[in-house]
């Protein structure tokens, strides 16, 4: 189901038990919501998404991109 072997971006855990949710029907919302948010805000979503109304909380973690410095004299670029 992961399409060309991509790592999966985001967790879903329960709202209410902090618990992870792995079944099919979680991980097909969490891969919608994210193309949708992709599309409406032409960026990854990052940290986490709360669906109330159905008990789940989707984390997408910190965008690698913010983790990677491209940029040699942004703040975090250590060259090595």
């Amino acid at each position: 189901m992961n399409e060309g072997n991509q790592p999966v971006l985001f967790q879903v855990l329960s709202l209410s038990g902090n618990a992870a949710v792995e079944t099919l029907e979680a991980h097909v919302l969490a891969r919608a919501y994210r193309t949708m948010w992709r599309v409406r805000h032409g960026a990854e979503p990052a940290g986490q998404h709360v669906i109330a109304s159905l008990d789940l909380l989707i984390d997408f973690g910190v965008p690698v991109l913010q983790l990677l410095p491209t940029d040699r004299s942004s703040p975090g670029f250590r060259a090595h």
